[in-house]
């Protein structure tokens, strides 16, 4: 049956023949009647009365002159035309609440039945469709279930319908086929800020996610544990840490449905490194209230020395360094801002002054660095963008 009013019928081929005689049974005379002629071995025929089963049997007939000789008939076939099932051309899970399926427009379909179960014993009449508002084309009709439960998986069933005369013929039914909605992973997590003890977490929000696990392990292979359960969706910050260590995480998105957590997979591993513990030593020249230079020493025979203008516009080195000129500096650095410099070795000593805290960005070896000076003594330096501004 190709619809509710079109068959085709095909058959073998028979060698040395003219052609093929359809018959179709006839109720009145109770018997079988000629329909028509064929020289192929296949025949679409239309108009055929909805809804009502025909019965066909196919000849074969070979012409002697002007006399026709017919063989014996083919076996009955017997067909009600109907609709033909749809096929699907996809069905998924479209988000953590939608599922949605594509299948071609069923030839004649005016309408669509889609029959929903949790299980595929358990299907009932879902929703009907029309063909019109559905189909957007000749060839592909969608369906758009919003609303499932996440992480759940529904079983659906399609049927083809059409209405001649306030009467509806349907077709066969579909397949069964079963999709389940997804909580997607959080996207692109990725580390930042880190500290000599902490390291900052963030992500790309998932849709309908109410919470994120956060897991971690010290080798990318490991064992990986939960730290911390977020509900909501702030980064997070890992504190507690080793410093110069690098850290392996992952992490998934969960949903509370019906009181049970519903979870996404898993993102790919990533990880980030706290920043190493320099045991530095500063000191600050100063010229009046103007901070003239500063000198960073990590012990050896290596020291980091920056000069800048004095306030009556003097040098404050000797030619033997290698001293930057700092007139292009950004901000002044006794006004507690940062500037961007870049500094040279040098082995010329300086004075110590006090000084209120501050920070102050260099660049040594394309590396940028963010340095923390602090009344009580304590420098803090960290490495390229793994500053973090509040610590």
């Amino acid at each position: 049956a190709l619809d509710h009013r079109t068959v085709e019928l095909s058959w073998s081929a028979v060698a040395d023949v003219n052609g093929y005689a359809i018959y179709v049974w006839e109720t009145s005379s109770n018997s079988f009647v000629w329909f028509r002629d064929v020289t192929a071995t296949t025949d679409v025929i239309q108009d055929v009365p909805a809804g009502q089963s025909q019965k066909y049997v196919v000849l074969a007939y070979k012409m002697l002159g002007e006399t026709r000789v017919e063989g014996t008939g083919s076996s009955e076939v017997s067909i009600t035309p109907r609709l033909q099932a749809p096929v699907y051309s996809s069905l998924g899970a479209a988000n953590y609440e939608t599922i949605s399926f594509v299948f071609p427009q069923v030839r004649s379909a005016t309408s669509y039945v889609i029959y929903r179960g949790l299980s595929a014993t358990t299907l009932s009449l879902h929703e009907r469709i029309s063909a019109e508002e559905y189909c957007i084309s000749e060839t592909e009709c969608i369906f758009i279930d919003i609303g499932v439960m996440t992480g759940t998986a529904m079983f659906y069933q399609v049927q083809a319908c059409v209405t001649e005369s306030d009467v509806e013929y349907c077709g066969d039914l579909s397949e069964i086929r079963s999709a389940t909605t997804v909580l997607e992973a959080p996207l692109e997590p990725w580390t930042f800020k880190n500290s000599t003890s902490s390291i900052v977490i963030n992500y790309a929000r998932t849709d309908g996610a109410d919470g994120y696990e956060f897991y971690y392990s010290t080798t990318s292979g490991g064992k990986y544990t939960l730290f911390y359960t977020m509900v909501g969706s702030n980064g997070l910050e890992h504190t507690g840490l080793k410093s110069n260590t690098s850290y392996y995480y992952k992490m998934r998105a969960y949903r509370d449905v019906n009181g049970k957590k519903v979870y996404s997979a898993f993102t790919p591993v990533f990880s980030g490194s706290t920043a190493k513990t320099l045991n530095v030593a500063a000191e600050l020249t100063f010229i009046g209230s103007d901070l003239v230079g500063i000198e960073i020493s990590n012990n050896s025979s290596d020291t980091l020395r920056i000069m800048r203008f004095g306030f009556y516009n003097d040098y404050y080195y000797d030619y033997d360094d290698s001293l930057i000129d700092l007139r292009y500096s950004y901000y002044d650095l006794s006004g507690g801002y940062y500037t961007y410099l870049t500094f040279y070795y040098t082995y010329t000593p300086l004075y110590v002054l006090s000084v209120d805290n501050f920070m102050l960005n260099v660049i040594y070896d394309e590396i940028s660095y963010y340095l923390f000076l602090y009344v009580d003594g304590r420098v803090v330096l960290y490495e390229d963008e793994n500053y973090y501004y509040n610590d």
